[in-house]
């Protein structure tokens, strides 16, 4: 009976030890050991005989755990005191008096900046909720940081919000910008929906907010275009021997906000010579990092859409006009009609920046159209069998219609035959007479002439050949007609 009372007391006494040792290998923390390690300091003695006691299992576990990545010191839910876990209760409901509570009890210790378990400030949860009197309550409280509240009033699209964030004395106008990341806790950063990259004006212009772009712009906040990607600056050196992905990163979400169509309408006085650009640069930067190649061209053709919504915006001819020539000025009854619309020097560009899409586009096909067939109004509404016709009679007509020009180039006639139609169909006619010239002359046959050759009588060709022909003569003067003119 003793034997039987000892052995269970033993039994007991090693439960006890063993539950007492998996306890202490729960609550260790792998940040304690982590932090000893990297200083160079060994272990506390306790963590040592836990470890020592403890079965193969446990040891595994605690290996993987001294190997894990440090955690990040934040305050968590469990971690807050009651009064903290209650504010932020509080500012999730929108319970303005409990808040009030909460921040007048001075013998209770508050954190206004505390975090719940999803990483958000109370601030931040009354942004998220749009919740104006709550915002506008705890930007009254000293030690308030606006943190990544700015950017969650941005990215909900509120103005009211993102005005009363960015009126606050905390905010200056570098933080706007590039000073964003300089001006955020490494806490914060890591925590964050947005990477440290991302200030307010990228952020806007990413989701095209324009009233709160607008507002950002009025703030004098801007957005540096990135050096070029060969660029052997210190600044970009550093940047990509540091972390390279965060450097690619960087420029793919600037490139991002200024391929934005907000951001083009906003600050530029021509957007769409400013996307033609942008789309060229995208386009040679889909080239250089391959890496990043579907992301470029996607930014490029995002570019080349905006400027075909644009062209798309016109209701009139003449708007089209003034669109593709931005030298022209339609209210000026002095300039050619047909001077201002043959110039279209936004089309030329366009070709030159190889935007397929904006010279499709239907608005710029029809005044192509419209040009090309001017002075010929019942063309569509006539079958082929008529423009046949009519053809054909030009082309009986070219001499006198040739001598009308030449007389009275401005006249109606002479507008006529200035039309890129009749250029194009003269210009053919005249090209296929040079044709049958050239043939003629091929077939011709040449006169032989007879002579006397030395040592005999013998006939021969004359080493000059025979004088040029009318057929020649025409020829010639054909082609030193077409120098004279280019």
């Amino acid at each position: 009976m003793f034997k039987k009372l000892s052995k269970s007391q033993s039994q007991k006494h090693k439960t006890s030890a063993q539950s007492v040792n998996d306890k202490m290998l729960v609550g260790t923390s792998p940040m304690p050991v982590a932090k000893n390690r990297r200083r160079g300091q060994q272990q506390p003695s306790a963590v040592k005989t836990v470890n020592n006691g403890a079965n193969s299992k446990h040891r595994s576990r605690n290996h993987t755990l001294a190997h894990s990545m440090p955690a990040v010191h934040i305050k968590t839910h469990d971690m807050l005191n009651p009064n903290e876990r209650r504010f932020l209760e509080a500012a999730e409901r929108g319970d303005r008096p409990t808040l009030i509570a909460c921040l007048t009890q001075k013998n209770v210790p508050l954190n206004i900046n505390a975090v719940d378990a999803m990483g958000r400030t109370a601030m931040e949860i009354a942004v998220d909720n749009e919740n104006v009197e709550i915002v506008e309550m705890l930007l009254q409280q000293d030690g308030i940081k606006i943190g990544n509240a700015l950017l969650c009033a941005i990215r909900e699209g509120v103005y009211q919000l993102a005005e009363m964030l960015i009126n606050h004395p905390s905010i200056t106008k570098d933080m706007l910008s590039d000073g964003w990341s300089k001006s955020l806790d490494p806490l914060e950063t890591d925590i964050s929906e947005y990477s440290s990259d991302i200030s307010p004006i990228i952020l806007a212009s990413h989701l095209n907010r324009f009233e709160i772009l607008q507002m950002l712009l009025r703030k004098d906040a801007t957005i540096e275009k990135p050096h070029k990607h060969n660029c052997n600056c210190e600044t970009c050196d550093l940047s990509r021997l540091d972390d390279s992905l965060h450097y690619s990163l960087k420029r793919i979400n600037t490139y991002r906000a200024l391929a934005s169509p907000a951001w083009m309408s906003l600050t530029s006085s021509d957007p769409i010579l400013c996307a033609f650009k942008l789309s060229w640069d995208l386009q040679k930067l889909s080239v250089r990092e391959d890496e990043f190649k579907d992301i470029y061209l996607q930014l490029s053709e995002q570019c080349k859409q905006f400027a075909c919504d644009l062209l798309s915006q016109c209701r009139s001819t003449e708007e089209v006009i003034a669109v593709l020539n931005k030298e022209d000025n339609v209210h000026d009854e002095n300039i050619d009609v047909w001077a201002s619309k043959l110039s279209l020097s936004r089309l030329k560009r366009a070709i030159k920046y190889d935007q397929k899409m904006f010279v499709s586009h239907p608005h710029c096909q029809q005044l192509l159209t419209s040009i090309w067939y001017e002075g010929f109004p019942v063309r569509q509404q006539r079958g082929s069998n008529w423009n046949f016709a009519i053809c054909a009679v030009l082309i009986l007509l070219w001499p006198l219609l040739s001598i009308c020009y030449i007389v009275m180039p401005k006249s109606k006639v002479g507008r006529i035959v200035r039309s890129p139609f009749m250029k194009f169909l003269y210009y053919s006619i005249s090209f296929g007479c040079f044709l049958v010239l050239l043939t003629m002359v091929t077939f011709e046959g040449y006169r032989e002439e007879t002579g006397e050759v030395k040592g005999g009588g013998q006939n021969r060709a004359s080493d000059r050949g025979p004088p040029p022909t009318l057929i020649e003569w025409l020829v010639l003067v054909w082609v030193l007609v077409c120098c004279g003119r280019k």
